[in-house]
C-alpha cells in the first residue's frame, strides 16, 4: 500500500510538473497576432473596463495591430466594428513622436578676406596715352576693423610699397608699383585702421597716369586690376613687425586682388 501510494504521489507531481511546464510553452509561443485577436474580441465585452483595457493595449501597440483591426471593422457585429475603428482611428491620428536632435553649432567662421575694388572712372574706359585715371577703393569685408599700411608725405600719401597694379596684354603681365616716393624724401609709415563694412578711398578719381604711362602707351586693350600684397614676406608684414599697433587685426596673408578692368588706349 505504501508503495502504491508512492508511485501515485510521483505520477501526480509528474502530472503538475507537465503541465505547468506545457502552459508555460504555450504562453512562450503565444504569437502577437493571436494576443491582437483576443484584445480585439475584449473590444465587444460587457464590461467597460475590460473593453477601456483592450483599448488601450492595442492603442499601445500601434500600427502593427491595424491590419487585425480593420478587418475587425468590417465585421457584422456592428458593435465591434464600431470600436475597433475608434482604435484605428486613434492610432492613425496619433501624432508621430521625433525626437528633436539639438542642432549643432556652426563653427565659427573665419573673417572673409579684405576686398579691394578697382573702378574707372571713365565709363568707356578709352583713353589717349598718358591720360589713364582710376578710382580705387578697398571695401573691408570682414567683421573686424582691419590694418592697412601706408606712406605719408603730406601732402600725399603712398601705397607704392604695399600695391602694385597687374597689366596684362597680349605681351604678357607685368607689375607696376601704384606709386613712388620722391627721391631724397622719406616718408612717414602709418597704418590706417578700417571698421568692419567700411570703405576706403585709396585714390579718389586721381591722375594715375605717372604709375601707368610708360606701360599703357601703344595702342591697344589691356586688363588692369589692383593688388594690396599681405603676404607672410610681404613688406606690409615688415611694417606690422617694425610697429604692430593695437586698434585693428592684421590682413590675412595673401595678395589681397581687386575687380579686372579693361582700359583701351586710342
Amino acid at each position: 500500500m505504501y508503495k502504491l501510494n508512492a508511485v501515485a504521489m510521483v505520477v501526480l507531481s509528474l502530472s503538475v510538473i507537465g503541465t505547468g511546464t506545457y502552459l508555460g510553452m504555450t504562453k512562450a509561443q503565444a504569437r502577437p497576432g493571436d494576443e491582437v485577436a483576443k484584445l480585439i474580441r475584449l473590444l465587444a465585452d460587457s464590461d467597460p473596463d475590460v473593453r477601456r483595457d483592450a483599448e488601450a493595449a492595442l492603442k499601445k501597440m500601434g500600427p502593427g495591430a491595424l491590419p487585425a483591426l480593420k478587418s475587425a471593422a468590417v465585421s457584422n457585429d456592428e458593435l465591434l466594428a464600431g470600436r475597433a475603428k475608434q482604435v484605428i482611428n486613434q492610432i492613425e491620428g496619433a501624432p508621430l513622436i521625433v525626437k528633436q536632435e539639438k542642432p549643432e553649432k556652426p563653427a565659427p567662421e573665419e573673417p572673409a578676406p579684405g576686398v579691394v575694388e578697382l573702378t574707372l572712372n571713365s565709363p568707356q574706359g578709352k583713353f589717349a596715352p598718358g591720360e589713364v585715371r582710376l578710382y580705387a577703393r578697398f571695401r573691408n569685408g570682414t567683421p573686424q576693423a582691419v590694418l592697412v599700411a601706408r606712406h605719408r608725405m603730406d601732402p600725399g600719401l603712398f601705397y607704392g610699397v604695399f600695391a602694385s597694379f597687374e597689366i596684362t596684354s597680349d605681351d604678357g603681365t607685368i607689375t607696376v608699383p601704384v606709386d613712388a616716393f620722391p627721391r631724397g624724401t622719406d616718408p612717414e609709415l602709418e597704418f590706417v585702421t578700417i571698421g568692419a563694412g567700411q570703405l576706403v578711398d585709396l585714390y579718389a578719381g586721381q591722375h594715375l597716369g605717372a604709375a601707368l604711362s610708360a606701360h599703357l602707351q601703344k595702342p591697344g586693350t589691356y586688363r588692369v586690376r589692383l593688388v594690396y600684397d599681405a603676404q607672410e614676406k610681404s613688406a606690409y608684414h615688415d611694417a606690422i613687425a617694425l610697429r604692430h599697433p593695437t586698434d585693428g587685426v592684421v590682413l590675412p596673408p595673401s595678395r589681397l586682388a581687386s575687380n579686372t578692368i579693361v582700359v583701351t588706349i586710342e
